[in-house]
């Protein structure tokens, strides 16, 4: 009862940023968004109807549907002929803004190196939402736009990676580089893979229930709702990403 007055509340919140974001269109609809966040924070009544923050509930009820449908907005073969600077974008580009910010971080704050690159982990990549946001409004060149969409879709699992691997070198005091490679190789490769399958499979079936006396509306919404949701879980039930696999499944779609 408590998510679902949760979910509700948010779901309203959500509504007003939306509506406000259409009168004030030169404001990012995410800015807002915070701000009403915030003041729903400060206000005790409403702070109590907002259930604790559960981070597996928040990336399989949120994040995956989420990164499933922008990955629908994506055109596949964009990825394609851009895969050398999704690469370059959502594993060098984000290991060297770890590198810069954890050194900052530590010679700023005076905090250990190992937690100034637990924070840095968590704040170097960004997703779509985020380039929006500080995109909105703005003439960006497309080229750059495109660039920036297509990695950001593929980097929050480059982030998860460092972020664990920042958590092992606190927890343990050093940083084991191998099993980090194997972990990144195995999770990114596994859950692009993953992806793949399930999403070709689940296009297939959908496809042929179309053709047949059988197909129903209400059940292709249902499949076509559930399958970020089933899809996520599966992925991190096998210990691969689960962001790389709804992210693929939503390009194949």
């Amino acid at each position: 009862m408590e998510l679902m007055i949760s979910t509700f509340t948010l779901a309203i919140a959500a509504a007003i940023s939306i509506i406000i974001a259409q009168a004030i269109d030169k404001v990012s609809v995410n800015y807002i968004s915070m701000i009403i966040g915030i003041i729903i924070g400060l206000i005790p009544f409403l702070n109590q109807q907002i259930a604790s923050f559960d981070s597996e509930i928040f990336m399989e009820l949120i994040v995956a549907p989420l990164l499933f449908f922008e990955g629908q907005k994506t055109r596949i073969h964009n990825v394609g002929r851009r895969i050398k600077e999704i690469i370059g974008l959502t594993i060098i580009m984000v290991l060297l803004a770890l590198i810069v910010s954890g050194f900052s971080i530590h010679l700023l704050a005076d905090v250990s190196l190992p937690l100034a690159f637990i924070i840095g982990s968590i704040s170097t990549p960004t997703d779509t939402t985020a380039s929006e946001a500080v995109t909105n409004g703005l003439r960006m060149p497309r080229r750059v736009t495109s660039a920036l969409k297509a990695e950001s879709l593929f980097n929050d699992a480059s982030g998860i990676i460092l972020l664990n691997m920042s958590l092992l070198w606190f927890a343990n005091g050093y940083i084991n580089y191998g099993q980090t490679i194997q972990d990144f190789c195995i999770s990114s490769i596994g859950g692009a893979i993953l992806g793949f399958a399930v999403a070709w499979v689940i296009i297939i079936f959908r496809q042929t229930l179309v053709r047949s006396r059988f197909n129903s509306l209400n059940a292709q919404n249902l499949i076509y709702i559930l399958t970020p949701l089933a899809l996520y879980a599966l992925a991190e039930h096998l210990h691969v990403s689960g962001i790389i696999a709804v992210v693929v499944a939503g390009l194949l779609h």
